[in-house]
């Protein structure tokens, strides 16, 4: 039997895959052009141009499936901005609808840096919308979306990892630590005054972003970490008494004055110099240490000279001014009983 016949039909059959992969290839590279255009649209200004040239790109024939996913997450992204940049639902819900879609068709381990952007864009997208929920009075709504985006995170964080995607990592912890608080404030939980559980995951997150964000290579995300575990050992201590998380959290906001000073965020400054002198209050009275109230009053006074607490939240103005005459009443009495 002649061996022709087949020899034709193989050679055939390379030269048709061959084609469909140029072609498949001419289209993936066409979609992406098209996507740089359209980002540069957006760049502009020009949303209904930027969208159209996205659905030009999704509408090319032999799209491979990798790069499909790839267009639909550069859309969302695009999607994110807009919403973010309108305040309005519609694009927001849009580019959740449209990360999840990508995600379906990405696959972790073929298109793994993509896969996990997208589920933590899909992250920043839930509790964007998480907030508003809040703001319309849909507090359930809202702490489910919290619920959603932690899962989102958590997803990413299955495939960045310190040691190959340091930055995307770091950026991924601390925002499943964001989430975790936020979560812990909006759900009810049962038992709240004594469950630690989101909170303990969120100031986990936060210090591990800070093996990355550290003091010297990026001293401003370092501090603002600092200053959220501070918030977190806060409320832990309102809930749980003592004085381990009080110490916690005056250490913390501690931190962040070695990297902020007043000038380059007066209305932060003040905050984080109200929150020393009011754990120092509580702290040195419970220890009846003169040292501590001595660095409360030091503190508040401090809190009492910015213009932030006088003409915008009198309250807290009052509250240091009250700190000051607890401290220096508190000195006063142990240096008598010496």
């Amino acid at each position: 039997m002649s061996l022709v016949p087949h020899l034709k039909k193989s050679i055939l059959a390379v030269s048709l895959s061959a084609l469909l992969s140029s072609v498949a290839f001419a289209s993936d590279e066409a979609a992406l052009k098209l996507v740089d255009d359209a980002f540069a649209a957006l760049k502009q200004g020009q949303i209904e141009q930027s969208t159209k040239l996205f659905d030009d790109a999704l509408a090319q024939e032999g799209l491979t499936e990798p790069v499909k996913g790839e267009v639909l997450s550069k859309k969302a992204n695009a999607l994110l901005e807009i919403a973010w940049a309108t305040r309005q639902d519609k694009p927001l819900l849009e580019a959740i609808e449209t990360y999840k879609t990508a995600i379906n068709i990405l696959d972790a381990e073929t298109s793994p840096m993509i896969w996990a952007d997208s589920n933590s864009k899909l992250g920043d997208a839930y509790r964007s919308l998480a907030y508003g929920r809040y703001n319309q009075n849909k507090p359930e709504e809202g702490a489910q979306l919290y619920n959603d985006a932690i899962v989102a995170f958590k997803n990413a964080l299955e495939v960045f990892n310190k040691e190959d995607n340091p930055t995307e990592w770091a950026t991924a912890q601390r925002a499943l630590g964001q989430v975790n608080a936020n979560s812990d404030t909006y759900n009810a939980i049962e038992g709240k005054a004594l469950n630690a559980a989101r909170l303990t995951e969120a100031a986990n997150a936060f210090k591990a972003a800070m093996e990355v964000f550290t003091q010297d290579a990026d001293p401003v995300s370092w501090a603002g970490l600092q200053f959220q575990l501070g918030d977190i050992y806060s409320t832990l201590h309102q809930r749980q008494g003592g004085t381990l998380w009080l110490e916690k959290s005056v250490l913390a906001h501690k931190n962040v004055l070695e990297v902020l000073k007043e000038e380059d965020n007066p209305s932060v400054w003040a905050q984080v110099q109200y929150f020393i002198g009011n754990g120092l209050v509580e702290l040195g009275a419970a220890v009846k240490n003169k040292e501590m109230l001595e660095d409360a009053i030091a503190a508040s006074k401090a809190a009492t000279e910015s213009d932030y607490f006088k003409n915008i939240f009198p309250e807290f103005y009052e509250r240091n001014q009250i700190n000051i005459q607890v401290a220096e009443n508190l000195i006063k009495k142990y240096e008598a009983e010496e």
